[in-house]
C-alpha cells in the first residue's frame, strides 16, 4: 500500500513537473485575456497561435498524421480539401508542421469570430474556450475535424440571418475537411428548427430520457453496422472504452445549472434559447453514446455554443467572480484530468505531455 502511494506521489510530481509549460501558458493567457487593454485580447489570440499552431508532435494522431503526409497512405479514404492541402504543402516542400499550424490558426479564426458575433461577452466565452479541454486542447488531437466543427459554429450565424444558402456553403465547404459536417451541419438545422416550436419541459423530458442510454454499450453494435467500411478501425476491441460515469454525472450536472438560468438567458439574449438547445443536444448524444468515444466525439460539433451560454450566465450573474472561478477551475481540473490520463497512459503514441514546441527545438 505504502509503495502504491509513493508511486501515485511519484507520478503525480514528474507530471507537474512536465506540465509546467501548460501551466505557465494558461496563466499567462488567462492574464492577457482579463487585461482591461483593448490589444491584451489580440496577444492572447497569438499567445494561442505560438502555443498551438507551433506545437510539437503532440496528441494520439500525430503519428497517423505524419505517415499519411510522408509515405502517402490512405489519400483515397480522405476528404478532397485535406488531401489538397497536403498535396499542395508537399508541392511547396512544407512539413506536417505547416499544416498543423495553418488548421490550428484557421480554427482559431472561424471560432474567434463566431464568438463575438455570438455574444457581447467574448473574453469569458474566449476564457471557457480555453479552459475547458474539449476545445483548445483537443483541436491539438482532431486537427481536420476540429476545423470542420469550428466551421459549422461559425456558419451557425447565417441561420440567424435567415440566409440558409450560406450556411448550406459553409458547410460544404467544412465537409471539404471532415464528412462528418454534413451530417452536423443537418442537425444543427434540425436543432435549429426544432428549438422554435418545443418547450423548456420537452427538453428536460429528452435528457432525462437519455441518461439510460448510458448503460447500453452500442460499441459491438456500431461495429457491426460499419464493417467493410473505412470506420470499423475505430469498432476494433482496443478502441473499447470504459464508460466514465463521474463524467456523465458532472455534464447533466452542467445541463441543470443551464437550465437554472433558462429565463434569464434568454431575457438577456433572445438567441440564447437556440444556443441551449444545440448545447443540451450535445449532452443528450453524449449520454446516448456514452460507450462509444468516436460518438461522444461527435457531440463536440454541438457544444461549442456552450462557451456562449457560461458567458452570458456569467455576465448577467450578480457574483459573477464566484461564478466565473466556479466554472474556470471545473474546466481546469478536467483539463488537467485529460492531460494527467494522457500521461499515464500506455501504448505507441506521441503524448501530450511533455509540452513540445518547434519555435524552441533543439
Amino acid at each position: 500500500m505504502l509503495e502504491l502511494m509513493v508511486m501515485l506521489y511519484k507520478t503525480i510530481l514528474y507530471f507537474i513537473w512536465d506540465s509546467f509549460e501548460y501551466i505557465l501558458f494558461l496563466l499567462i493567457a488567462i492574464l492577457l485575456l482579463f487585461n482591461r487593454k483593448k490589444i491584451a485580447y489580440y496577444i492572447f489570440l497569438i499567445v494561442l497561435v505560438c502555443f498551438g499552431g507551433f506545437r510539437g508532435g503532440l496528441g494520439n494522431d500525430f503519428v497517423n498524421y505524419y505517415k499519411w503526409y510522408y509515405i502517402k497512405i490512405n489519400d483515397k479514404f480522405f476528404e478532397i480539401g485535406y488531401v489538397g492541402i497536403m498535396n499542395l504543402f508537399a508541392y511547396l516542400n512544407l512539413s506536417i508542421y505547416h499544416i498543423q499550424f495553418v488548421f490550428f490558426t484557421g480554427t482559431l479564426i472561424f471560432i474567434s469570430l463566431a464568438i463575438r458575433k455570438f455574444t457581447i461577452n467574448y473574453k469569458f466565452a474566449s476564457l471557457y474556450y480555453l479552459v475547458f479541454p474539449y476545445f483548445f486542447l483537443y483541436s491539438f488531437i482532431l486537427m481536420r475535424q476540429y476545423i470542420a466543427m469550428a466551421i459549422v459554429f461559425w456558419s451557425f450565424q447565417f441561420l440567424l440571418k435567415n440566409k440558409p444558402f450560406q450556411y448550406i456553403i459553409a458547410i460544404l465547404i467544412g465537409s471539404l475537411f471532415h464528412y462528418t459536417c454534413l451530417l452536423a451541419g443537418f442537425l444543427v438545422y434540425f436543432i435549429f428548427f426544432l428549438s422554435k416550436i418545443i418547450s423548456k419541459k420537452q427538453i428536460i423530458f429528452f435528457l432525462l430520457l437519455s441518461i439510460p442510454f448510458a448503460f447500453i454499450n452500442w460499441f459491438h453494435f456500431f461495429g457491426f453496422l460499419f464493417e467493410g467500411t473505412k470506420y470499423e478501425l475505430y469498432f476494433l476491441e482496443k478502441n473499447m472504452i470504459q464508460v466514465n460515469y463521474i463524467k456523465l454525472i458532472l455534464f447533466n450536472i452542467e445541463a441543470l445549472f443551464i437550465f437554472y438560468f433558462y429565463n434569464e438567458l434568454i431575457n438577456f439574449n433572445p438567441n440564447n434559447k437556440f444556443f441551449i438547445f444545440l448545447t443540451l443536444f450535445a449532452f443528450i448524444l453524449a449520454n446516448i453514446f456514452a460507450s462509444v468515444n468516436y460518438l461522444v466525439r461527435f457531440s463536440l460539433y454541438f457544444r461549442f455554443f456552450e462557451i456562449i451560454i457560461l458567458a452570458d450566465i456569467t455576465h448577467f450573474n450578480r457574483k459573477r467572480i464566484y461564478v466565473v472561478l466556479l466554472i474556470t477551475l471545473y474546466g481546469l481540473s478536467y483539463f488537467f484530468n485529460v492531460l494527467l490520463s494522457d500521461y499515464k497512459s500506455t501504448g505507441i503514441h506521441t503524448k501530450l505531455v511533455p509540452y513540445q514546441n518547434i519555435l524552441f527545438k533543439k
